[in-house]
């Protein structure tokens, strides 16, 4: 964690909202640190597998934040960083294309790029997970491989990582407004979708426990 602190030194020269990072006191940025590590932290874990790669991604956020924030002023520091690990994974996942993403036992039809697939995984994963869910796990899969990755991003964040609208707004650069008409439009499909239609529930609500 010092080298990460120290790293405001190297990267950081001007001024942030929160204010200047170089004129903050070392026990002010350790208090930044330790409040938005661990949800960013979570936000990484269940996406990457190689704790060496968590651990670089985690890394690149930080001195990242701390970069910009010598640039731009900074009214959200949580959201902010949210925003950037967002960006890091996707980075990551960009130079691990090659890479095979180990699938759910239970397999799934989500298409599109291994983070992709990775999200629509771990909506599944918020399924009673009992062997009586086991098809409507899998007809789920199929319906939110009908969704576009921006909507199946946002139900991850909200369900998977348990953001509010507007955490989630600013984590992706768009207004709490947009965000609330992209998850009622995804799970509207997600209620009507083909897949799901031999439930006698609504199926939808299953992704948010």
């Amino acid at each position: 964690m010092d080298d990460l602190l120290r790293g405001r030194r190297k990267a950081c020269n001007g001024v942030t909202s929160i204010r200047s990072v170089e004129q903050l006191p070392e026990q002010t940025l350790r208090e930044l640190f330790h409040e938005h590590a661990p949800v960013i932290k979570r936000y990484i874990r269940p996406r990457i597998d190689d704790s060496g790669a968590r651990d670089e991604v985690f890394q690149n956020v930080w001195l990242g934040f701390l970069a910009y924030a010598q640039r731009t002023p900074v009214d959200n520091a949580g959201g902010f960083l949210m925003r950037l690990a967002v960006v890091q994974v996707k980075v990551w996942y960009g130079r691990s294309v090659k890479r095979e993403i180990a699938s759910d036992a239970i397999g799934t039809s989500c298409s599109g790029d291994p983070l992709a697939r990775r999200e629509c995984e771990l909506l599944i994963r918020q399924l009673p997970q009992g062997p009586q869910e086991v098809e409507l796990r899998l007809d789920l899969s199929k319906a939110l491989s009908e969704l576009a990755p921006r909507d199946r991003l946002v139900l991850s964040l909200t369900y998977v990582d348990g953001l509010t609208n507007s955490e989630v707004g600013v984590a992706l650069g768009v207004s709490q407004q947009r965000v609330h008409q992209i998850l009622s439009k995804a799970l509207a499909r997600l209620k009507v979708s083909e897949h799901l239609r031999n439930y006698g529930r609504d199926s939808s609500k299953e992704v948010g426990g």
